[in-house]
């Protein structure tokens, strides 16, 4: 979380660079957190491996197509493959061609094996395809979510990080410390949340990215979400508990694009439980809660060039519920008549704060708010009243995001993608006077560039450059006008009413 109730903070994160190189051979395979994989052995109808048969894959969204052939163990890979589905050929001389469809995953090898049987190549095999329920490359427990599914999963706010609430052994939260949700009981400080196979942590504590509404906002441009759990191997580590890996969509010799909307107000939410509580009853505070997305995509050279560009807002109005103690008029009135008249005006302020803060006409006695050190001749009425406050603030939060994707050559392809994030957090939510409510200017700027170059069938590097620079600055919206209407702070030391410091 990022509210804080310091006055100012400033964080930078400087660029960083992280270059990753895979080496793929028969024997030692890796693979990524952001792409796919699909391997497989080629044999014939009696179990003996065809060497050299041809493999050819076709990306339809992009019109790209890549070709390799099984080696001498009959085995073929293709890696660093963007998720979607793909349409797989095997064509070997003397044997009947298979064509399927293969639906990648994001940090999973799909294993396609064929077996081909005798015939002419012109006759082709359709088969059908679907992702393994098991995943047998290695011992990562790990959940995919599709584009379709991550459409029908609730996102509230947009948040990217609730995808996570459906896999196994993930928990929301119980409040307890940082963090959105826990998993297999281990804190959430030591998830990892990666986009694009980028880091997107918060640059001041181990938790996700989070902008002023504290969501990490971008569900609608996402294409694929893995959580992975027991993630020893090398593709991962750094974190004991849960990586939640995205990649976001990209753009395709067809246009297309969406746009969302949707709204939660305060007729649609019950009263809060301390608001029934009070006599009379507090009424319900006012919610509204209002998000929308745009997004579009399609080519800018076909075969070759592609844009995606996706925008996401929300505007929240967040209501703070709360008992607060304040001091009653006649209490007021014994302390003026007690203080010299040089100090009249310090106390009227205070006293007439009180009196004017919402919800103080409703207050009542707090039971035991006598004055113990103030003799009873002098004065015998309690020395607080309590009002349930329901004050509103506005949290504001909108991001863009815009990518380019190039397919340079058959070898290589490059990736850009910028982000910007910018909103004001509603740090504070004062019952007092709303000239005291603390906010938070939180703007983000990030981008990366990733280049992928395929050496042969077995060799592939793939680097990534990236960089993010984030600002938090809080304190309340105008520290003149605070300053104006109360140019201190008070601290109470004595009376069973007033037992804390209180920020006026």
């Amino acid at each position: 979380m990022r509210f804080e109730r310091f006055p100012i903070a400033l964080i930078l994160l400087v660029a960083t660079a992280l270059l990753v190189t895979s080496l793929f051979t028969p024997a030692a395979v890796a693979q990524t957190v952001v792409n796919g994989d699909i391997s497989g052995t080629v044999t014939d109808a009696g179990g003996a491996v065809v060497l050299g048969a041809t493999v050819t894959l076709v990306d339809p969204a992009e019109g790209k197509t890549s070709t390799t052939a099984t080696n001498s163990t009959g085995l073929y890979r293709f890696s660093f493959l963007k998720p979607g589905d793909y349409k797989l050929t095997i064509a070997a001389k003397g044997f009947n061609s298979v064509n399927q469809t293969v639906n990648v995953i994001v940090g999973q090898v799909i294993t396609v094996n064929a077996k081909l049987e005798v015939g002419a190549a012109s006759e082709v095999v359709e088969v059908t395809g679907a992702a393994p329920l098991i995943q047998t490359e290695n011992g990562d427990t790990s959940t995919s979510f599709n584009e379709s599914q991550l459409k029908a999963l609730p996102a509230p706010g947009g948040d990217i990080t609730s995808y996570a609430y459906t896999a196994p052994g993930v928990v929301v939260s119980n409040g307890a410390g940082y963090g959105n949700f826990s998993a297999n009981g281990l804190p959430s400080t030591s998830n990892l949340f990666t986009v694009n196979g980028n880091d997107y942590m918060d640059p001041y504590l181990n938790l996700n990215n989070s902008g002023a509404s504290n969501l990490t906002l971008g569900s609608n441009e996402l294409q694929e979400v893995t959580v992975v759990e027991n993630g020893y191997t090398a593709d991962y580590g750094r974190q004991a508990a849960a990586q939640l890996n995205a990649a976001t969509k990209s753009g395709t010799n067809s246009f297309h694009g969406n746009a969302t909307y949707g709204y939660n107000g305060t007729a649609l939410n019950a009263n809060d439980w301390y608001g029934n509580a009070t006599t009379p009853i507090t009424s319900r505070p006012h919610a509204v809660n209002n998000t929308w997305a745009v997004a579009a995509g399609g080519p800018i050279v076909k075969n070759k060039l592609f844009f995606f560009a996706d925008w996401e807002d929300l505007r929240m109005i967040l209501p703070g519920v709360s008992g607060t103690n304040i001091i009653p008029t006649t209490l007021a009135n014994y302390v003026l008549s007690q203080v010299p008249a040089s100090e009249q005006s310090f106390y009227q302020n205070i006293f007439t704060l009180y009196a004017g803060a919402p919800g103080s006409s409703n207050a009542t006695a707090v039971t035991g708010g006598g004055c113990g050190d103030l003799p009873s001749t002098s004065f015998a009425g309690p020395c607080a009243q309590q009002f349930v406050s329901s004050a509103n603030n506005l949290i504001t939060e909108w991001i863009f995001a815009g990518s380019i994707d190039y397919d340079m050559t058959s070898k290589d392809h490059l990736k850009g993608r910028y982000q910007m994030d910018r909103g004001v957090q509603a740090t504070g939510t004062d019952p007092i006077n709303s000239v005291f409510n603390a906010t938070s200017i939180q703007p983000e700027y990030n981008g990366q560039l990733t280049e992928t170059h395929s050496f042969n069938g077995t060799t592939i590097n793939n680097i990534i450059v990236s960089g993010a620079w984030y600002q938090a600055l809080f304190g309340p919206s105008s520290f003149a006008a605070a300053i104006a209407k109360f140019p201190t702070t008070l601290a109470w030391r004595h009376g069973r009413g007033f037992f804390s410091t209180r920020w006026c």
